[in-house]
């Protein structure tokens, strides 16, 4: 519980950065910069709302697992 959990004592924040950290791949550092290129800057859009989601399962539906 203490080495999976981080004893049950990490914020939410930390928990929602560890989960966009876990995201990132190849394909969004190589492909996304492009996409960026060829389609244009709209093509952010997914990845702010990849960023919004994951810290809101982050802060709201992780901790009900964890409890």
């Amino acid at each position: 519980e203490d080495y999976f959990l981080a004893g049950k004592s990490l914020p939410w924040w930390a928990i929602g950065a560890s989960l966009i950290a876990a995201n990132i791949s190849a394909e969004q550092i190589i492909g996304m910069s492009g996409s960026g290129f060829a389609v244009g800057l709209a093509i952010a859009t997914y990845e702010w709302m990849a960023a919004i989601t994951l810290l809101t399962v982050g802060k709201f539906v992780l901790p009900s697992f964890i409890e």
